[in-house]
């Protein structure tokens, strides 16, 4: 066994991947796909904006907090909220960027949080961002399958009403080929 796992329980859970096949029988796939394809570079416009922001917050707290100690904030001594010795929250730049991305994703643990008012303030700004930025890219690919819809529906209006069905059957009888020959290639590949 390596990792607690046999041989067997690893192929096992290799099985599962043929849980992928489905996506090319479903046109679902098809269609998030293509509206991805289609507003590409608006998301790696979010992407690029996420990554800046997940930069310069960390590096804006490490800056601010790095050097702070919780008992040491205007000679108030902080009190331990658990049996550990406080310690330096944010000392290094990986706890910041840890920080950072869980705040701007909205998840925020809790289990760092800044002690300085300058730190709270940069915390409450990063965090409004955050909601920001999981929101953006949620607009843009609803506004992506909202055109690729309307896309769809005006090429379908155009089209007579046979032409359709028959491109829809035609569609299908593809779609079963598809699956048939994947399953003559996996009988080849074994």
């Amino acid at each position: 066994t390596v990792g607690g796992l046999s041989p067997f329980s690893t192929l096992r859970v290799l099985r599962l991947l043929s849980l992928l096949r489905m996506e090319r029988q479903c046109n679902s796939f098809r269609h998030l796909g293509s509206v991805c394809r289609a507003k590409a570079s608006e998301l790696f416009v979010c992407c690029f904006a996420f990554v800046t922001l997940l930069v310069f917050a960390a590096s804006l707290m490490h800056a601010i907090e790095g050097h702070s100690e919780d008992g040491d904030l205007d000679g108030v001594p902080a009190t331990p909220e658990c049996d550990q010795p406080m310690q330096r929250r944010f000392q290094s730049l990986a706890a910041c960027f840890y920080w950072a991305a869980t705040t701007i994703s909205t998840v925020g643990y809790g289990d760092l949080h800044p002690v300085t008012v300058e730190g709270q303030l940069v915390a409450s700004v990063v965090g409004l961002l955050g909601v920001f930025f999981v929101a953006l890219p949620t607009a843009i690919l609803s506004s992506g399958f909202v055109e690729d819809m309307r896309t769809k529906a005006a090429q379908e209006a155009m089209m007579p009403p046979a032409a359709a069905s028959q491109v829809d059957a035609l569609q299908i009888k593809m779609d079963h080929l598809e699956g048939k020959l994947d399953s003559v290639i996996s009988l080849l590949q074994q």
